[in-house]
């Protein structure tokens, strides 16, 4: 990337835990079971560590598909009966959330976009301030063609680690750095995040936010391997992580190349988060 400073490895958790006032240690996960993700209610730069094991997790981390579109289905009912800010519900659309994380970042960011145009979908990406700093013009790309912009901190820190002066500091920033089409949602780096970030978080304006499934694709698997897994995790009111930034990311750009058109077909529609809409 032509004129970054920053360096990434890795962003991401294997599932969205429950709310602790602790991180999980910072350990490899293979998990792929999806987990209720962290809306609003509790059931549910800077170089990137490694990603963060749930210590809840209890699922086998080789779970079979069916159990894995269980999961996802079960997440999705869940939280939709808990009024999710995620879904909208007329009883006739299917949705899905696709989201992207560590952007803006070239050209991962523009072959991304360039997709979802062609198949008339639409995403959430989570943005990190210093990225926007160094790329306005895709950040103002992202807004004109239908996309919601969320807060992902300005330098990408786990926040468990901070002061709140700190936290505030991190979470405030990409007001200015990311500009006006800012929506009013912040995903935690790393997903680590506890009853005080999530205080400081929403008196400045954004709701936390985290995801129901992952593919794990900052490991860098093959596209044909997050397509198989994108696939069996498929639910109305999936909310996916994926990354469009923090490293090379050419297999996730020919993954979403896949299944984009694979689940226009099954009748979903690729909408924004609704929480992170600007209003």
């Amino acid at each position: 990337m032509v004129g970054a400073t920053l360096v990434f490895t890795a962003c991401a958790v294997s599932v969205a835990p429950p709310e602790s006032s602790d991180p999980a240690p910072d350990t490899q996960s293979q998990a792929q079971v999806p987990a209720t993700a962290e809306p609003d209610q509790s059931s549910s730069g800077a170089p990137v560590e490694a990603p963060r094991a749930d210590p809840s997790e209890k699922a086998s981390p080789r779970a079979g598909a069916a159990a894995r579109r269980a999961a996802a289905a079960k997440a999705a009912a869940e939280t939709t009966a808990q009024q999710d800010p995620f879904a909208e519900r007329d009883g006739k659309q299917k949705v899905i959330y696709l989201t992207f994380d560590d952007g803006p970042w070239t050209p991962y960011t523009e072959e991304i976009l360039a997709i979802l145009r062609e198949h008339k979908a639409k995403a959430t990406f989570f943005v990190v301030g210093d990225m926007a700093q160094h790329r306005p013009d895709l950040v103002k790309r992202i807004h004109r063609e239908g996309h919601a912009l969320g807060n992902h901190t300005q330098g990408h820190p786990d926040l468990t680690k901070l002061t709140p002066d700190e936290v505030r500091a991190q979470i405030s920033a990409p007001a200015t750095s990311v500009g006006k089409h800012l929506g009013p949602c912040m995903r935690p780096p790393y997903g680590a995040i506890n009853k005080e970030i999530r205080a400081i978080s929403r008196d400045l304006g954004y709701t936390p936010v985290r995801w129901n499934v992952h593919v794990d694709d900052w490991e860098k698997p093959s596209a044909a391997k997050m397509v198989a897994e994108m696939k069996d995790a498929t639910a109305d009111g999936l909310n996916l992580l994926l990354h469009d930034g923090g490293g090379e990311r050419s297999n996730t750009v020919a993954a979403v190349r896949e299944i984009v058109p694979y689940w226009v077909k099954q009748g979903y529609q690729l909408q924004t988060l609704p929480i992170c809409r600007k209003l």
